[in-house]
């Protein structure tokens, strides 16, 4: 289970807290100690919330279960026209909808060209290095927009086209290993992209040899002589907070 919530600090900032697979509690917030890896106080703030408001935070998940039932059924009773005119209103004033519908539409082209070049700049870390280098605290940020890419693939392998996504793919680990280098993946995000982009097919992989036991992940290589940090998304060890809001 998941909870999001926004803290008011000196600036509003989102908080999601889960539980990890230790059982303690991961947390990230976009506070500027939060981005930089720590269990931050907004992060206690909305735990302690959730353990004080058990009973509210049910009713509210269970509010929000009937709201998606309602609009569920609504949009099923819609003609084809009316839920066209409705995705056309909404693309019109939400860019980051129009970008991601483009990506779900370029695997259904014709033109192969058109989702690699897709997949290639989502791969592109110019956005998020502003040093040169990609820093942990936007590594996640990078991350979440490289795993575009992965869905990207995934389409084109669905559509039909799997000896293009495989030579996309290609392309694309072997882009990602290049800029790998200079992006500081102490959580693994970016190699959870490789080695999503590497399913296509295991002759997608860059060529290197297969680990002990045959398995073949991406084994991303970080640049030499850079000591990468190797912090837990919740900081100090697990916080066992019993988050039991449903």
């Amino acid at each position: 289970m998941a909870i999001t919530a926004t803290a008011d600090g000196s600036d509003a900032y989102a908080v999601e807290l889960a539980e990890d697979e230790e059982g303690g509690l991961a947390g990230w917030c976009d506070c500027p100690y939060g981005r930089e890896g720590n269990f931050c106080k907004h992060g206690v703030a909305v735990g302690l919330a959730v353990l004080g408001q058990a009973e509210s935070v049910r009713r509210q998940r269970w509010a929000a279960a009937s709201r998606t039932r309602l609009l569920d059924a609504w949009l099923e009773f819609r003609t084809r026209e009316e839920l066209l005119a409705l995705v056309r209103e909404q693309l019109a004033g939400d860019c980051d909808l129009r970008r991601h519908l483009e990506l779900r539409a370029a695997p259904a082209g014709e033109d192969t060209g058109i989702a690699r070049e897709r997949i290639l700049s989502l791969l592109g870390t110019r956005p998020f290095a502003r040093y040169g280098y990609v820093e942990y605290a936007d590594a996640r940020a990078y991350g979440q927009q490289a795993a575009e890419a992965v869905t990207t693939r995934r389409a084109l392998t669905a559509s039909g086209r799997a000896a293009d996504a495989v030579e996309v793919a290609r392309e694309a680990l072997w882009a990602l290993e290049r800029t790998y280098r200079e992006i500081d993946d102490s959580d693994g995000l970016i190699g959870d992209v490789a080695n999503g982009l590497a399913e296509a097919h295991p002759e997608g992989l860059p060529d290197r040899p297969a680990r002990s036991g045959g398995d073949r992940r991406v084994a991303l290589e970080p640049p030499a002589g850079r000591r990468r940090r190797r912090r837990r998304r919740h900081g100090h060890g697990p916080v066992r907070l019993p988050v039991g809001a449903g």
